[in-house]
Parts: structure tokens; sequence; C-alpha cells
């Protein structure tokens, strides 16, 4: 996943078009450390889950990291489509990135 997204970076600055990447490609750490608190884990699994769906559909990343996949797809009631809309949204907006996830799913459900 590392050269995934070191290749999606460096595609994207030699680009002269306007990309559409969420902010949290570029301003946060997704490094598992020792430090880390169970919540951070299941955040980082969350925001993991959802730049797999939208930006990297083909690569293998293991997205069963404390059951986020399991958690996302039973809250949705399997509608991707809610899905996808409530990721796009919840990237730009890191903060708090599960419950803004969770609220969206339901809202576009």
């Amino acid at each position: 996943m590392k050269y995934s997204l070191l290749a999606l970076l460096i595609t994207s600055t030699l680009l002269s078009a306007k990309t559409d990447l969420p902010d949290i490609l570029f301003h946060s750490s997704y490094s598992e450390s020792k430090e880390s608190t169970y919540e951070q884990k299941k955040e980082r699994s969350y925001k993991g889950y959802c730049l797999q769906l939208l930006y990297l559909p083909h690569d293998y990343v293991d997205t069963k990291i404390l059951h986020a996949e399991y958690e996302i797809e039973s809250y949705s009631m399997n509608n991707k489509k809610a899905v996808i809309k409530a990721c796009k949204e919840a990237l730009n907006k890191p903060k708090n990135f599960t419950e803004e996830l969770l609220r969206l799913i339901e809202k576009y459900r």
C-alpha cells in the first residue's frame, strides 16, 4: 500500500489538472505504532477502508483490521452507494472521522 500511495502522490503532483484527492492523504500519519490507542487504530482502519474503497479499488489492502469492513457494511445494510458517498464527505473532515462517517452513512442509507 505504501508504494501505491507514493505512486498516487507522485502522479498527482505531475498532473496539471485539478485532482480531488482528500486532504487526509497529505495531513495524516498511517504508521502503526505501539503507542497507538485502540481508538486511534480503529479510526485508522475506518479511514483506510474508505481510502481503499475510493482510490485503491484494485490494490489488496487488509481492511479487516479491527473489523472496520464488517462494521461499515453491516451498519450501512450493504448499501454500497451510501458508503461511497459518506466516505467521500467524511475524508474531507478528518476530525472525529468514525463518528462523521457513521452519521453520513445513516443519512444516505
